[in-house]
């Protein structure tokens, strides 16, 4: 009798251990949801969305969880060398770049805030928006100052940052940043816009 009353009481002790280790999960989620949302705060008529990094594309593009599905984003106002997808050839600094971004935000929780300027999504569906790491860190810009992207204008549709990103362009190559550094990429030519 005392044998089962002691196992009744060790499996209703592991019952309810179980359950209060999922409690404490869900909290702990719950918290860092709620954490997370207090460090993107937004200012004027953008919106933002804090989200999860799932997967690098390229130096310019990301794919990131939201509302339960994988949304491709496209980092507005910068183009990076393309990685060479689809039987093309892999442009000069594709790598570097592409490993630049992912040292970046790899995994990490960041910030997407729209520009009132452009389109939500461009020709494939891709989401364009500006990238932001907790600590504010404009992660577009940065890929400009440090030589692993080109600032990029849209059909000459100017954006929000545009005066910056060429002013972050023209410090790089002057200092040699990245992609810029003599003899790295002879044939660099920034893109061609449409």
């Amino acid at each position: 009798m005392k044998k089962k009353s002691l196992c009744n009481i060790f499996r209703w002790s592991v019952f309810l251990f179980t359950i209060l280790l999922i409690v404490a999960c869900i909290g702990l989620k719950v918290f860092q949801y709620q954490e997370a949302r207090r460090l993107f705060t937004i200012q004027g008529n953008e919106k933002a969305e804090a989200v999860i990094i799932l997967y690098v594309v390229d130096g310019d593009t990301i794919d990131v969880h939201i509302d339960g599905k994988k949304e491709r984003v496209r980092l507005i106002g910068i183009d990076a060398p393309e990685m060479g997808f689809e039987g093309r050839a892999e442009m000069c600094f594709a790598k570097e770049s592409r490993e630049k971004l992912l040292e970046i935000v790899g995994g990490k929780s960041v910030r997407l805030v729209t520009d009132p300027s452009q389109q939500n999504r461009d020709i494939y569906q891709r989401m364009l928006r500006y990238v932001y790491l907790p600590d504010g860190t404009d992660v577009n810009k940065l890929m400009i100052e440090r030589g692993f992207a080109y600032e990029y204008t849209y059909k000459e549709l100017p954006y929000r940052y545009r005066q910056e990103y060429q002013e972050a362009q023209k410090n790089a190559k002057s200092s040699g940043a990245g992609l810029w550094l003599d003899g790295v990429c002879p044939e660099i030519r920034p893109p061609v816009v449409e």
